[in-house]
Order: C-alpha cells, then sequence, then structure tokens
C-alpha cells in the first residue's frame, strides 16, 4: 500500500476533478489533509481516502467501533481496467480493519464494486438539507488471511496471499 505524498496532491486532486459528478463536495483543502495525515493512499492511478475512528461513531442508524476504518472515497483514474481491484485488495490486508463506508443509492457503479470485495449493507442513510438524498451504509468485516487463503477477482484470475 502507498500512501499519497504532498507532491501528489495536484494529481490525486485530478481524480476528484475528473470525477467531479460524484465527487462536486470534495476540496482541495480536503485531499491535502488526507494527504497530510497520511490517510490517502494513492497507488496505479487508484486513490483511496479513509479515517481510522478514534473513538466510537456513529453513521446513520449504526454504530461504528473504535478503531474501525471509514472509507471516504475510492476512485480510480482508468475506469474498468481492473487495478482497482488490486489496489483495493491491498489496502485492505494492509490496514487489517473492519471498514465502512456509504454510498448514494444512484451510485449503481460502486455498489456492484463494493458488491465484489465483500461489502455487505447494514444500513440506510440520507444527506442533504432536507434528506433528500438517499444512501446505504455498507460494512466489510475484517477477517484474517491465513497463507493457503486466496482471492478471486473479478476477471476471474487469483490473488494469493502469503506464502
Amino acid at each position: 500500500m502507498k500512501l499519497a505524498t504532498p507532491d501528489q496532491l495536484d494529481e490525486v486532486y485530478g481524480l476528484y476533478r475528473k470525477y467531479s459528478e460524484y465527487f462536486p463536495h470534495v476540496r482541495k483543502s480536503k485531499v491535502e489533509f488526507f494527504i497530510n495525515n497520511h490517510r490517502m493512499v494513492y497507488d496505479q492511478g487508484v486513490a483511496i481516502s479513509f479515517t481510522i475512528y478514534q473513538r466510537k461513531g456513529y453513521l446513520g442508524n449504526c454504530t461504528v467501533p473504535r478503531y474501525d476504518c471509514m472509507l471516504h472515497q475510492i476512485i480510480n483514474e482508468s475506469q474498468g481496467n481492473g487495478i482497482i481491484y488490486e489496489v483495493f485488495y491491498d489496502f485492505m490486508i494492509t490496514l487489517g480493519k473492519t471498514i465502512w463506508c456509504t454510498v448514494r443509492t444512484e451510485n449503481k457503479r460502486s455498489l456492484k464494486f463494493m458488491d465484489k470485495v465483500g461489502f455487505e449493507k447494514v444500513g440506510d442513510i440520507t444527506w442533504g438539507k432536507n434528506k433528500q438524498i438517499p444512501g446505504v451504509i455498507l460494512k466489510r468485516k475484517y477477517i484474517p488471511l491465513t497463507s493457503t487463503v486466496e482471492h478471486l477477482t473479478p476477471t476471474g484470475g487469483v490473488l494469493n496471499f502469503g506464502e
């Protein structure tokens, strides 16, 4: 897992601008904050922003335990190339924590990706001044890997973790 460095700020922020229809709320200062606080992965054109909860938190109708991870955004510079799976699996293994995220119900592409990498719906959430934007709360429990565990990629290949 490669963390983003301050000299990559413009490159990483460029991904948010490229997909501004999904991330209109993300400002350059927020990306800079994530990078400077070691909360931004950037590897092979994939950016992942996240936070580790330092105390119990609340997400819609769910309680997030202390030390679990909140996934804020995941962006692939070249959608459809499959690299996102490799980078995300590396992120999950390196992190070694249960991961939570929220996704707008209209974002079918993200929901499909989250399903493929093992997230399950655990609740509902809404955003906006009048709670007019519906979403779901997803969770992927951390399962320690043994040396014999293999994960299938969406293209049918196998990722081996450990020997």
